[in-house]
């Protein structure tokens, strides 16, 4: 037993917290020329009652983006390009059916309903060149090209636009975000907490306000890194405002559970992983022929984001 109490503590001080008392700063930074390519997957479960029948929906989306430093302006604002190389969704909307679509193939289909309606979207999407203005903070000050580039996919495609953030640049903020958890305006030391507030309209969809409340849980040391590990709690208002094959569908939904965390290397201010799962409930007021439903619906979403260190096969 002596002689293994060495490999022990090998073991335990492989990754060494940093002590208490020292505060760290937790800022964006991008370096001149380089590339950050980043998977993020993201799943939705969500069950509706509809005349004491449940309809469930479900959505898997996995992409990989390279993120690429365009400036930085004289307000110390990042501005970053993205270009999408991988889309690939699985969608299943119970009566419509099942839908897929890959990227790296050229025959998408375009028959069914949700093929006819969501293939022209993800098309424009695939290859896509974006770009996006933020702090080194993580606020995300603006978001460019993604308006006119979904413009046409989405007219007269109320169905399309739900799975296009409304279909516009600021719309598309929302998706972004997730992308940079927002990060305290001060150094921090462990147990520090911060919040982030955001509200934000999305056209034809309604509207949606809330915050995030962020905690810096440790610090460690890898490979010579110094990482800190962020837990973050989201508390997600929804406000419904829509209109939809002659239907006019309002209701307010909310969080009922969350949980989320990141990963954050201090020194080349950037995201290393991050993962998020919260449950939104409600009940919906739908108004249609002449008929008032009323609709309760449960959503479970996730979001997994990893850095990785070369394009996927």
């Amino acid at each position: 037993m002596k002689r293994l109490a060495p490999l022990f503590l090998l073991v335990f001080t492989a990754t060494p917290l940093l002590p208490a008392e020292d505060a760290v700063e937790l800022r964006y930074k991008f370096g001149a020329d380089e590339s950050r390519i980043y998977r993020t997957t993201t799943s939705l479960v969500q069950k509706q009652t509809v005349n004491e029948q449940e309809v469930k929906t479900t959505v898997n989306n996995a992409s990989v983006d390279v993120r690429t430093l365009e400036k930085v302006d004289e307000k110390g604002q990042l501005h970053v390009q993205t270009e999408n190389k991988r889309l690939s969704i699985g969608i299943e909307i119970g009566p419509l059916g099942k839908y897929e679509f890959d990227s790296t193939k050229a025959d998408n289909e375009k028959g069914s309903t949700l093929g006819g309606t969501l293939t022209p979207l993800y098309e424009r999407l695939s290859g896509a060149y974006l770009w996006t203005t933020i702090t080194p903070t993580g606020e995300v000050v603006a978001t460019r090209g993604y308006g006119e580039l979904v413009k046409d996919a989405l007219k007269d495609n109320p169905l399309a636009a739900q799975f296009a953030a409304g279909g516009t640049d600021d719309g598309h903020k929302s998706a972004v975000a997730q992308l940079y958890p927002g990060l305290p305006e001060a150094k921090v030391e462990v147990g520090d907490e911060w919040e982030g507030k955001f509200e934000m309209a999305l056209p034809k969809i309604g509207k949606f306000d809330g915050k995030t409340v962020s905690k810096l849980e440790k610090v460690v040391t890898e490979n010579g890194r110094t990482i800190a590990e962020v837990s973050v709690r989201t508390e997600l208002g929804f406000d419904l405002d829509l209109e939809q094959n002659g239907a006019k569908v309002t209701g307010r939904l909310s969080t009922s559970k969350s949980d989320g965390k990141f990963r954050f290397d201090v020194a080349a201010g950037k995201i290393l992983s991050r993962e998020d799962s919260y449950t939104i409930t409600g009940t919906m007021n739908v108004a249609v022929a002449g008929m008032n439903l009323t609709i309760p619906m449960e959503q479970v979403q996730t979001v997994k984001i990893e850095l990785l260190e070369a394009l996927p096969e």
